[in-house]
């Protein structure tokens, strides 16, 4: 019998959760912007503080979402309230990152299926993310799921649709 993928929210009590998400926030940084960029924008402490970050209700509006199958985690996704330019409210997902052995496997869209659920149990209408501009399989799992580019600087994108 195959395991069965379950997406959770990251349990904040577990500091080996936490240290997980900093260094596949790494990872991911690593994968868009090469060994070099990735490893400098950001050190691991900060990383972890940003975790930390997102699960502080007195800081933000988030959840940190981890995908398993069995006792493994094998992907996770942050998903936060964000207001964008003009000050309207959206939701934001960030590092959406799946264990290369599991990719296309659907683990990423059941994160993404996870995060949209958050994000209209309260109240978001509008979804987007960011990604470096080269980053083509998270833009294609974006563009499949209908999400368009509306803004693109020299070095990222951002994608976002509406969820009405």
């Amino acid at each position: 019998m195959s395991p069965a993928l379950r997406v959770r929210p990251l349990d904040p009590a577990k500091e080996q959760e936490i240290e997980l998400v900093a260094q596949r926030m790494r990872s991911t940084l690593i994968e868009v912007l090469g060994e070099q960029q990735g490893t400098a924008l950001y050190t691991l402490e900060w990383l972890r503080e940003r975790v930390r970050f997102h699960l502080d209700p007195a800081q933000s509006e988030a959840s940190i979402l981890l995908a398993q199958l069995d006792e493994e985690i094998v992907g996770q996704s942050i998903v936060r309230r964000e207001r964008d330019d003009e000050g309207r409210e959206l939701g934001l997902m960030s590092t959406i990152y799946v264990v290369p052995e599991q990719r296309r496997a659907g683990v990423a869209s059941a994160l993404v299926n996870e995060v949209e659920a958050w994000m209209r149990a309260r109240g978001l209408d509008r979804a987007a993310t960011n990604t470096g501009k080269h980053n083509e399989r998270l833009i294609r799992l974006m563009e499949a799921r209908g999400y368009a580019i509306t803004t693109r600087t020299s070095d990222m994108v951002q994608l976002s649709r509406s969820l009405a």
